[in-house]
């Protein structure tokens, strides 16, 4: 009962502190275009429009959210997902993973060094 309690505060807690997209209503795909190391994947305007670029897995469309929230859905025949939502935070400066009510997941950097510098574990 007592693990119950605490995995439902807890829980709550996450919810209640989450931390909201900070953005300017735009797309800002030049800001967001090029690599990103810690996604492992670079964000590229191709002819057919805009595409993630992974380099282990298929190129996947960018679609546009809501304003300044872009998405791209990485099922395919085998496997079902869920959509990833990206934006650029005007706050942090940065690229974010956010979920489907604009919560920030995660921040991601352009450049991780140890990836550079084969020192990752």
């Amino acid at each position: 009962m007592k693990k119950s309690i605490f995995l439902l505060m807890l829980l709550s807690s996450m919810i209640a502190f989450s931390e909201k997209l900070t953005t300017n209503g735009k797309d800002n795909l030049d800001k967001l275009k090029g690599n990103w190391d810690s996604i492992q994947a670079t964000i590229s305007n191709t002819p057919k429009g805009w595409y993630i670029l992974s380099y282990d897995e298929p190129d996947y469309k960018l679609y546009r959210f809501k304003p300044g929230v872009l998405y791209f859905n990485p099922s395919d025949k085998y496997n079902k997902a869920s959509n990833i939502y990206i934006a650029w935070d005007t706050k942090y400066k940065t690229l974010v993973t956010v979920d489907k009510n604009l919560n920030i997941i995660k921040r991601e950097k352009r450049h991780v060094d140890c990836l550079h510098n084969n020192t990752c574990n």
